[in-house]
């Protein structure tokens, strides 16, 4: 006995996860949990970072961002010493925008710690209204854990709905969606999951897409070549061409795929500047 399923992974290039499990349904999901409950303690920390990371990565492929940002804390404003005190008003922030001006906004960060422990957030938004980014005078520069305001000569832009509550903000456009999926997967570290311990150091929208299951069937040959296999299941990322016809019904991409937009693949992205967002406007309004 054994069973195949197949996920969607809509902004990923090679979009279809295949795996196939060894053995019926039940004994895999027990064989499963009696692993980690074998686990030793730091183990168990990493095997946390894996499915931090994971989680992180199936978000960002499964939802359309436009853009890459950092958003850093400034002193007079926050405690940005303290985890959560800044995850607080940073979601609190994030979703009084999104009531008042753009329902469409949705996000997906991490935090950071400098060497100094105060922290800042890494993450990927969607839905901030063009007019509400502009180009500031300023604009702060960081030397080690020091932050320095320099002439913004470049037009990079400011969210002054953030900054003018939190700090600062930076913000880059997404060129290629799997790279930065990657890119943001890797700011969480062993030692950010274990100074989380108990805490959420993923935050997130409501209702973000995950990678959908699309078949699902007992019985099914093991026809890939697994990039990853152990005692049980076997693993591969495999294209349309492998997977829709052979498993799914041909019309399924027409009907049920509406989010490959993988920009262009050379980057992963590139500061954001007034000229760049004007351009943008221009081209999504044709």
């Amino acid at each position: 006995m054994s069973y195949y399923r197949i996920y969607e992974y809509p902004m990923k290039e090679v979009a279809y996860k295949h795996i196939y499990f060894k053995g019926d349904r039940g004994r895999a999901g027990e064989n499963t949990k009696k692993i980690l409950d074998s686990l030793e303690q730091d183990e168990k920390y990493l095997n946390n970072l894996a499915r931090t990371r994971r989680t992180i990565r199936d978000l960002a492929l499964c939802n359309q961002f436009d853009y890459f940002c950092t958003f850093t804390f400034d002193g007079q404003k926050i405690d940005r010493y303290n985890f959560d005190v800044c995850r607080n008003r940073i979601t609190k922030v994030f979703n009084n925008y999104k009531v008042r001006y753009s329902p469409d906004f949705r996000y997906l960060i991490v935090p950071e710690y400098h060497k100094d422990k105060a922290i800042h957030f890494h993450g990927l938004v969607r839905g901030i209204r063009p007019e509400d980014l502009i180009v500031s005078e300023f604009v702060m520069k960081r030397e080690g854990d020091q932050l320095f305001e320099v002439p913004n000569t470049k037009g990079y832009v400011d969210w002054q709905y953030y900054s003018s509550k939190c700090g600062w903000f930076n913000c880059s456009m997404i060129r290629n969606h799997e790279k930065c999926a990657s890119y943001i997967a890797k700011y969480v570290t062993k030692d950010l999951v274990s100074m989380g311990k108990g805490k959420r150091v993923l935050m997130a929208s409501k209702g973000l897409r995950r990678p959908e299951l699309v078949f699902d069937m007992d019985d099914v040959p093991m026809e890939f070549n697994p990039q990853y296999q152990d005692d049980f299941c076997s693993m591969a990322y495999l294209n349309e061409a492998f997977t829709v016809g052979n498993y799914l019904e041909p019309w399924y991409n027409e009907c049920c795929s509406d989010l490959n937009d993988f920009g262009d693949p050379e980057d992963t992205f590139i500061p954001l500047t007034f000229e760049q967002l004007k351009l943008r406007e221009v081209m999504e309004s044709m």
